[in-house]
């Protein structure tokens, strides 16, 4: 309850400051948002949008996954995102597009002293039945990984997740643990914080973060000896992996300037194409998953 309050309040917070700033300038404004993954790469691309301060101001609002769809559908985000997968129902929200905008890694991550491993070189190698041993009560990182860990190495495991709503969370709940299966584990808000663990915790985050972050204190697992990198998570040989989902409303009162953004977005533009390589694979609009929105971007772009 109390992650839901600090969440309510500052999209609140967020709102007023845009809506002030506007009145200010006498320029409109177009809200984008969702999901804190996918925050970093939107706020960039935005910033470096040649168009962003001709006919309005785009601003990312970062909450949660969950939170997107239902914006999307009232008209109050012109563009929501998601970090977990997500398909529309058409019969349910017939005006309602997703799209895949890019692939990224989920990766473990853990904060040990040196004096834990038996080699100093050690890189610890994660799955599905080693996360759920380490996410269960009272758990020992010896008794997990007896070959690594030194024997007289007496430390419990501190397991570290995020709030129900992240679809970091509802990736890491499908895909490792599984439907059914439950845990307890400290509650962190953001991917910042993910990075920034205490000594003996565990935790899971973005590639994405993870990539762009400076002054971090924990240590990239690798999951089935297989390294979360750009090239790894691109061609899948990286299986932990999940996509950054848009929805668009065919109803939002400024299709021109959607219209013009997405287009952008999926462009090879050299900006775009090397903000994209710092953050994971860019997914192409010709994909299958685009097919729709190829579509509309057609439809749309002989308007205007």
């Amino acid at each position: 309850m109390k992650s839901k309050r600090i969440w309510i309040s500052l999209w609140l917070l967020t709102l007023l400051a845009i809506f002030i700033v506007s009145l200010i300038n006498r320029v409109p404004y177009f809200l984008l948002g969702g999901s804190s993954s996918v925050s970093p790469l939107m706020e960039e691309l935005l910033n470096k949008y040649p168009d962003n301060h001709k006919k309005g101001d785009f601003n990312y609002v970062s909450s949660a996954s969950a939170g997107a769809p239902p914006r999307v559908e009232k008209n109050t985000f012109g563009i929501g995102f998601l970090s977990e997968s997500y398909q529309v129902d058409k019969t349910a929200t017939p005006n309602l597009i997703n799209f895949q905008i890019m692939r990224d890694g989920l990766i473990i991550v853990y904060n040990l002293p040196s004096k834990a491993f038996s080699n100093s070189n050690t890189l610890l190698d994660f799955d599905a039945n080693k996360v759920k041993q380490l996410y269960s009560h009272n758990a020992l990182w010896r008794d997990v990984f007896p070959t690594q860990i030194n024997p007289d190495f007496n430390m419990k495991v501190k397991p570290f997740t995020r709030p129900n709503g992240s679809g970091t969370r509802t990736v890491f709940d499908e895909k490792v643990f599984g439907h059914g299966d439950s845990y307890k584990a400290n509650v962190v808000d953001s991917s910042g914080a993910m990075l920034n663990l205490e000594s003996g915790s565990i935790g899971y985050t973005s590639f994405a973060d993870f990539n762009q972050a400076k002054n971090i204190n924990v240590t990239a697992g690798t999951w089935e000896q297989i390294e979360a990198n750009y090239q790894n998570i691109e061609f899948n040989a990286y299986k932990l992996w999940r996509p950054f989902i848009g929805i668009i409303n065919k109803t939002y009162k400024y299709q021109e300037e959607i219209t013009k953004l997405l287009n952008w977005l999926f462009s090879d533009d050299v900006t775009v194409t090397n903000i994209f390589k710092k953050y994971g694979p860019k997914t192409d609009l010709d994909d299958e998953t685009n097919q729709d929105l190829q579509q509309w971007l057609k439809d749309n772009s002989k308007l205007y």
